[in-house]
C-alpha cells in the first residue's frame, strides 16, 4: 500500500503538476491522521472494555466477601446482645434475686452467654486490599462506593479492631481465670460447659458483679461498632448490586 501511494506521488511530480501533488499530498496526511485517530479511539475502547471487566469483577468480588460478612455480623451481634443481656442481669440483681428466679442450668447458660461476648469479627479484606495494590480505588467508577468502602475497610472496621483488641484482653487475663477459679465454670475446645460449682457462685457473687461491670461498658462499644459495620455492609451490598444490574 506505501509503494502504491508512492508511486502516485512520483508520478504526479513526473508530470509537472505540482498543484496536484500537493492536494493529493495533503489529502494523504488527513488519511494518515484519521487513520491514528481510528486505531487510538480502538485502543481506548479496548481499554475501557478492560477495564469495565475488571470493574464488574472487582463488584462481584465485593459482593461475596461483603455478604459472607453480613451472615457473620448478624452471629455475633446475636452473641453480643445476649452477652449484654446477661451481664445486665447479674449487675442489677442481687444474689437472692438470681438464686429465686434461675436454677443452676440458667445461671450456667448465662454465664457462657457472657464467654459467648468475646466473639470477635474479623473483616475480609482480601478483596479490597486486592482492588487496591491491583489497579487502584478508581477502578471503581461509583464514587458513593468508594467512599463508602474507605470509611468502612480505613475506618470502622479499624476502630471496631482497636475495641476488640481491648476486650479480648480483659476476657483471656481476667473474666474467663475468673470464671475458672472462682466459680468452678469451665468452656472447652467444643463449646461444650460444666454447670456452674454453686457453692461457689454463691460466695463470689459479689466479684462476679464486678467483673460484669468490667466489661459491660467495653461491650456496649463493641456491639455499636458491630452495628454501624453492618448497617454500611448491607448498604454497600445494595449499591453493588445495583451497578451490577447496569
Amino acid at each position: 500500500m506505501i509503494k502504491f501511494f508512492r508511486k502516485i506521488r512520483q508520478n504526479l511530480l513526473s508530470e509537472g503538476n505540482t498543484g496536484k501533488y500537493l492536494k493529493y499530498a495533503f489529502g494523504e496526511i488527513i488519511l494518515v491522521v484519521i487513520g491514528i485517530l481510528i486505531a487510538l479511539q480502538i485502543n481506548n475502547w479496548n481499554e475501557n472494555r478492560k477495564e469495565a471487566i475488571v470493574e464488574r469483577e472487582s463488584y462481584e468480588n465485593l459482593l461475596a466477601s461483603l455478604t459472607t460478612d453480613s451472615l457473620e455480623l448478624a452471629k455475633i451481634i446475636r452473641l453480643q446482645n445476649q452477652s449484654l443481656v446477661d451481664q445486665n442481669r447479674f449487675i442489677n440483681s442481687n444474689l437472692l434475686e438470681i438464686k429465686s428466679s434461675s436454677d443452676i442450668e440458667e445461671i450456667s447458660k448465662s454465664l457462657y452467654n457472657i464467654y459467648d461476648g468475646a466473639y470477635s469479627f474479623f473483616p475480609k479484606y482480601g478483596t479490597y486490599n486486592a482492588i487496591l495494590s491491583n489497579k487502584g480505588i478508581d477502578i471503581l467508577k461509583s464514587k458513593k462506593i468508594k467512599l463508602s468502602l474507605i470509611e468502612l475497610y480505613d475506618y470502622q472496621c479499624k476502630k471496631y479492631e482497636n475495641i476488640d483488641a481491648i476486650i479480648d484482653q480483659q476476657y483471656s487475663f481476667d473474666f474467663v481465670p475468673f470464671q475458672q477459679r472462682k466459680l468452678g465454670f469451665f468452656v472447652d475446645s467444643n463449646f461444650d460447659y460444666n454447670t456452674v460449682n454453686m457453692s461457689l457462685f454463691e460466695d463470689n457473687y459479689e466479684e462476679l458483679v464486678l467483673q460484669c461491670q468490667n466489661i459491660n461498658t467495653l461491650s456496649i462499644h463493641s456491639l455499636n461498632a458491630l452495628r454501624g459495620i453492618q448497617k454500611s455492609v448491607d448498604e454497600l451490598i445494595a449499591l453493588i448490586r445495583i451497578e451490577l444490574k447496569k
